[in-house]
């Protein structure tokens, strides 16, 4: 076998490898930001209790800061104790600001 046909050989095995990863890499979940979906899903539908808001103008910081303050009584009127925090605000935020939930 030739110095050439080598590099070839190793090429595409590398390649391939390197699909492989990449479509491995990309299957997490669907808003692909390692958000948990359901802790996200509860703070996007039941921070304001279904309720229309009018689109928040605010900071998104300061968005975020006012839906972590709602998420503790949230909690204690929910008594749901699993929950993720900081996923839980960004849903609040996201329909605060009136955005499309990241899943569907």
């Amino acid at each position: 076998m030739s110095h050439r046909s080598r590099q070839i050989i190793i090429g595409i095995v590398v390649g391939v490898a390197a699909a492989t990863g990449a479509i491995f890499a990309t299957q997490g979940s669907d808003a692909g930001d390692g958000l948990d979906e359901r802790s996200y899903k509860l703070g996007y539908n039941e921070a304001f209790g279904g309720a229309y808001m009018p689109t928040d103008t605010r900071s998104r910081d300061e968005i975020r800061t006012s839906c972590d303050d709602l998420f503790r009584t949230w909690v204690e009127a929910s008594g749901k104790q699993d929950v993720v925090r900081g996923d839980w605000t960004e849903g609040c935020a996201d329909v605060a600001q009136n955005k499309d939930s990241r899943f569907g």
